[in-house]
């Protein structure tokens, strides 16, 4: 988010990137606080979701245009769609998927570079 902000706004930019990023677990502290010390209001209790919802939100709102940019043609999205699979019905390690899916497209590459000779 930083990066980002200061991409598109010079320095004032990269301080609100890095606010939006630090804001959700800065509230959270307070409100984990005053929830410890037996506040049951209602109130809390939404403001709590709240910080949860935005502190789940940031990284998504960052991860799916990254995502969209990352899957170019039908292997990109057939190595997506293979690793979602693999994730949800198996225990397999993420290094494996991950190492399998780099050797899936270096193999690929290689193929295509051996072709265009």
């Amino acid at each position: 988010m930083v990066s980002v902000g200061y991409l598109t706004a010079g320095v004032l930019g990269a301080i609100a990137g890095w606010l939006v990023t630090i804001a959700p677990a800065l509230l959270v502290l307070p409100l984990l606080r005053i929830a410890a010390s037996g506040g049951n209001h209602p109130w809390l209790r939404l403001a709590l979701q709240a910080v949860v919802l935005a502190s789940a939100g940031l990284p998504l709102s960052a991860a799916v245009p990254l995502g969209l940019n990352a899957l170019t043609g039908p292997v990109t999205v057939a190595i997506a769609v293979l690793t979602g699979i693999l994730m949800l019905m198996t225990k397999l390690d993420m290094l494996w998927i991950i190492i399998g899916a780099a050797l899936t497209i270096l193999t690929l590459f290689s193929i295509a570079l051996l072709l265009a000779v």
